[in-house]
């Protein structure tokens, strides 16, 4: 219940599944229940012909039985892959939530952690109390990405963009197995 309403996804710590643009999330629980409802949201970039994919998840987080070592388990379909992951919550209140969590589908197994914030940046007053429990979980503060949550429009494509060539398949690629394409621009550092 305490993730009730909208929260944005502000660092992320591994970079092929965390550190998407625009990254609001919205969860809605019936108290009661032993889900949660999440519509997840993401932008992956195309890296040729500019723009973004936009991508919506719908998921039911089904929470753990206390003493369970999970807070959620999740199961959906994302880039046409299925997947599978235990969520953790390891540290939060009211204004963040860190989620740690463990998962896998066709084409990896993977895991990493989060900080979800109400705001689409991270508040200079929360980044202490974050960056202190991210740290005293085992998480190296400097290696979590920033996440873009400005959300800009779509601009509109340009015609000759809307014809398929050998150059969008690195896009292509990308969308459906994000992290495979390496990224020019990325230096290797997350601050």
């Amino acid at each position: 219940a305490s993730l009730q309403g909208t929260w944005y996804k502000v660092r992320g710590y591994n970079a092929k599944y965390d550190c998407y643009l625009c990254q609001p999330n919205k969860f809605d629980y019936t108290p009661g229940s032993d889900s949660l409802k999440a519509d997840i949201q993401l932008r992956v970039p195309k890296l040729k012909s500019g723009g973004f994919w936009q991508n919506n998840v719908k998921e039911n987080l089904k929470i753990s039985p206390e003493g369970d070592r999970s807070t959620f388990v999740a199961h959906g379909e994302i880039f046409g892959l299925s997947f599978d992951e235990e969520w953790y919550v390891v540290a939060g209140d009211d204004d963040y939530k860190l989620v740690a969590y463990k998962g896998q589908n066709l084409q990896d197994i993977y895991e990493g952690a989060f900080l979800y914030t109400r705001t689409p940046s991270l508040p200079a007053t929360i980044e202490g109390k974050a960056r202190v429990a991210a740290e005293a979980n085992g998480y190296v503060w400097s290696k979590f990405c920033v996440v873009d949550n400005a959300c800009p429009a779509q601009t509109e494509a340009k015609q000759e963009a809307a014809t398929l060539t050998w150059d969008d398949v690195p896009d292509l690629i990308e969308w459906f197995a994000p992290g495979t394409v390496p990224k020019r621009d990325f230096s290797g550092r997350y601050d």
